[in-house]
């Protein structure tokens, strides 16, 4: 969705789950030298932001922080609850 919108040139899906204390970042602080973003975009509620942020901004890109947010009508919606239904679990 985020990709559709006109102002965007690229989103990237990080999937690295090998963060640690030290914030690895290689393949993004790679693909930040080579595309040169002006801004770089991330939620909230991940982990070592503060990590990421100073490695981001060591390239020279504006590092902004999103707070996630779900709307009312979807509070009680989660993937849990969805998995737990199908498979006839209750809450």
């Amino acid at each position: 969705m985020v990709d559709s919108l006109k102002p965007v040139d690229y989103v990237i899906l990080d999937k690295t789950e090998t963060y640690g204390p030290e914030g690895y970042m290689g393949d993004i602080i790679s693909i930040i030298q080579k595309l040169k973003p002006d801004v770089f975009v991330i939620n909230d509620d991940v982990s070592y932001i503060d990590k990421r942020k100073e490695k981001i901004e060591r390239e020279g890109v504006k590092f902004i922080i999103l707070e996630r947010h779900c709307p009312k009508e979807f509070e009680n919606i989660s993937t849990t609850k969805i998995i737990n239904k199908i498979l006839g679990k209750k809450d």
